[in-house]
């Protein structure tokens, strides 16, 4: 089945900015070895995508979310946004921002990356333990041991 994995990324900055970027995209045409273009793309089982703005509509955030998929750059959509962060910095860190985190199925292997001058910093990753999916205890528990390590009757 493959090593999979979960993956955010957002793209914001000042509206005029997000559109102008989005059109020069558009205009490259659609990325060698694609379908669809990464900004065209329809939403999937394991993909999905909104665009919103805010701040009485001076920004816009455009939000790419990739659920349980095999995140190799050897994968032409994969490799698209591989490079675009490769040349984030030189490109457009002076107008918009970008933040990527990827979190795969083994628990040390995490990726959180921000690109921009002017980074929000709107992506973390969080671990922690959740015990939600145990049992709830019956009424008349038995044999439970307490924290001395003896017996409760």
């Amino acid at each position: 089945m493959g090593y999979r994995s979960n993956v955010v990324i957002v793209i914001y900055g000042e509206k005029d900015d997000v559109t102008a970027f989005v059109a020069s995209e558009r205009l490259k045409g659609t990325p060698k070895g694609m379908q669809y273009h990464p900004f065209k793309e329809p939403d999937h089982d394991y993909h999905d995508r909104e665009v919103y703005d805010y701040d009485d509509n001076k920004y816009t955030m455009m939000v790419f979310r990739w659920h349980h998929v095999k995140w190799y750059d050897s994968y032409p959509e994969i490799a698209y946004w591989v490079s675009l962060a490769s040349v984030w910095e030189d490109a457009f860190k002076n107008t918009l921002c970008m933040e990527f985190a990827r979190v795969g199925e083994q628990s040390d292997d995490v990726e959180c990356d921000h690109y921009g001058e002017h980074v929000e910093y709107c992506l973390s990753i969080h671990t922690e333990v959740d015990e939600g999916n145990m049992p709830s205890r019956s009424e008349k528990s038995t044999g439970i041991l307490n924290l001395k390590g003896e017996q409760d009757e």
